[in-house]
């Protein structure tokens, strides 16, 4: 069992862990709005990266992440969306769905 020192470092350094993250998170989502066509040819990782969160992002990243998720599935023709969701793992799938409503 930890000691309390211990446990109050864990605790210190998922917290930096989890706003180190999501200000990268913001990074990547202001940079795809400026340029939505840069992660195209990495779109899967860009997805399971969204997906990655253990629990959901905060309100506001989660709905510029669902806006840019639903943006990408609206620019895509549904054939070939249908042919890359299909191609997601099932986690990936099952959080797409769940968190952004695909």
């Amino acid at each position: 069992m930890a000691s309390q020192p211990e446990a109050a470092q864990a605790d210190d350094f998922a917290a930096f862990d989890h706003a180190v993250q999501e200000h990268a998170f913001l990074g990547l989502c202001g940079m795809i709005k400026l340029n939505p066509r840069a992660p195209l040819t990495a779109l899967q990782q860009l997805f399971e990266a969204f997906v990655s969160w253990q629990t959901p992002p905060p309100p506001e990243l989660n709905a510029m992440v669902q806006q840019i998720v639903h943006g990408y599935k609206g620019s895509i023709p549904p054939d070939q969306w249908q042919l890359f969701f299909g191609a997601q793992t099932e986690q990936v799938r099952l959080r797409l769905t769940e968190r952004y409503q695909l």
